[in-house]
């Protein structure tokens, strides 16, 4: 008899998130949205160099905004 035991690993990913007005599509600079994890609280995130990143830092954002051309780059979703 053969057993195998196999543990799942956490991991991370990235998610891109485009806005855009409903009646046009054109992108919605400024757009402010939050990030809900699976319990229903807000993921919060820090912002360098245009990206979000997942982080449990003091000064953590929970709102997070499009940029000029309507888009939200998050990194380091939990999985």
């Amino acid at each position: 008899m053969l057993t195998l035991v196999l543990e799942n690993e956490k991991t991370s990913g990235s998610l891109l998130i485009n806005k855009f007005d409903a009646d046009d599509s054109t992108p919605l600079r400024g757009a402010r949205f939050e990030v809900l994890d699976q319990t229903g609280s807000r993921v919060r995130f820090t912002l360098a160099n245009g990206v979000y990143s997942v982080s449990d830092a003091a000064d953590a954002l929970e709102q997070l905004e499009t940029n000029a051309m309507g888009t939200a780059l998050l990194q380091n979703l939990p999985f």
